[in-house]
């Protein structure tokens, strides 16, 4: 037979369980859910200069390329004033 004490244990477990759940849902689903909607590439619009240069404005343009100061490569543009 079952007594009433263990009754109010098993209660207790699961209602333990279900506010551990709720927390998991609420403290990593939730955040999780918000930045990767966010951040996914659902919502990103396109820029309308992706891909182009200069050239494509009509201007003259020289690939450059040298390193910084703490050994990056850096690369762009050298566009000269006309």
């Amino acid at each position: 037979m079952v007594t009433k004490r263990r009754v109010w244990q098993i209660i207790r477990n699961v209602i333990l369980i279900l506010v551990a759940l709720a927390a998991g849902f609420f403290f990593l689903f939730v955040p999780w859910f918000f930045s990767n909607l966010g951040t996914s590439g659902r919502f990103h619009y396109p820029d309308p200069n992706d891909g182009k240069t200069p050239i494509s404005y009509g201007m003259s343009f020289k690939w450059v390329a040298f390193p910084s100061s703490d050994g990056l490569p850096l690369r762009g543009w050298y566009v000269p004033t006309g």
